[in-house]
């Protein structure tokens, strides 16, 4: 029986932890090439966008942070580095050098170059939403 209560409230303790770690996750994505570059930054707090021509700053909406929250808790960040990119049109400048960057705590796990707009397909859902709010 005693074993059962150390292993709810390991449990209990865990996801009280997991949600703290995102709570304060940064998301970072950065995407340049000559002439032209794209920052996005995203915490619980607030949605940061520039590019050349825009600055957007604004509030992250619970709602949005939700939605982002649980397709970060699909994907296995310790991981995201071994994702390959699908195209390598920025190779001869037909698409911006992308990254993207996901910082929990003290840890940052950062993806390989990619072709923006042509993410790996396991982060593609999260790129897609992250610049879904811009709309």
């Amino acid at each position: 029986m005693k074993f059962v209560k150390y292993l709810f409230l390991i449990v209990i303790l865990h996801s009280c932890k997991a949600q703290t770690n995102l709570k304060t996750m940064i998301i970072n994505y950065d995407a340049t090439t000559r002439g032209s570059s794209i920052k996005f930054e995203v915490t619980s707090t607030k949605v940061y966008y520039k590019d050349i021509e825009k600055t957007i700053e604004t509030k992250t909406n619970s709602k949005f942070w939700k939605e982002i929250t649980t397709i970060v808790e699909q994907i296995n960040l310790t991981e995201i580095e071994s994702f390959s990119s699908p195209t390598s049109n920025r190779n001869v400048d037909a698409a911006l050098h992308a990254t993207l960057s996901i910082s929990i705590n003290d840890l940052i796990y950062e993806s390989q170059t990619f072709d923006h707009g042509n993410p790996p397909d396991k982060l593609k859902p999260l790129i897609e939403v992250l610049f879904k709010v811009l709309e």
